[in-house]
């Protein structure tokens, strides 16, 4: 059992770890929130990717997203806060070789909300929830080559990626309040470590 422990233990300290700069784009499917800020926005967010065992890895994604109404952008009394953080399982189809590494993964997620709004009859000014969802992607890595091969081997960087992803967020049945499900889709800039 020591052994196992041990021989895991180097495996980890192999493993690839990827550090993302994320923009996402999102689409609501509830029409109750594009009615009044929008349908879709853009997103900014980070990940980090980690080789757990052959070609499956974690990938931990966070992002966040203020919305004013779409009518009045001005209007900072009124706003949509939204925070989905995700954790896939990724299979990754490696080739060798070859600079492309694409993927497709299967995730828990938590999208938290507020809403800041005009005084309710009980007196709240802000409506928070947090909804759990289940989120499929799939995408490609692409090493865009900017390391050199002697910096590869000596340095702690072994590739500048390139990330595209396409996915679906599906918030899983039950509660009341805004349904958080969403078409997503990202391109991210990403240091191989």
């Amino acid at each position: 059992m020591l052994w196992t422990i041990l021989t895991s233990g180097i495996a980890a300290q192999a493993a690839d770890i990827v550090l993302l700069a994320r923009g996402q784009a999102s689409a609501w499917a509830d029409p109750a929130i594009g009615t009044f800020y929008r349908t879709g926005a853009l997103m900014g967010g980070a990940g980090v990717v980690v080789d757990v065992f052959g070609p499956i890895s974690a990938d931990l994604d966070v992002a966040y997203k203020r919305a004013n109404p779409a009518l009045d952008p001005s209007d900072d009394s009124t706003r949509f806060e939204l925070v989905p953080v995700t954790l896939f399982a990724e299979y990754n189809f490696k080739f060798a070789n070859a600079p492309v590494l694409p993927f497709a993964g299967l995730g828990f997620a938590m999208v938290q909300f507020a809403e800041r709004h005009a005084p309710m009859p009980d007196g709240r000014t802000v409506t928070r929830g947090m909804r759990p969802a289940i989120e499929l992607r799939t995408g490609v890595r692409v090493d865009l080559g900017l390391v050199p091969g002697s910096l590869m081997r000596t340095g702690p960087v072994k590739s500048i990626d390139l990330e595209v992803f396409g996915g679906r967020r599906l918030e899983m049945p039950g509660g009341m309040g805004f349904n958080l499900s969403a078409w997503r889709a990202g391109l991210g800039l990403g240091v191989r470590l």
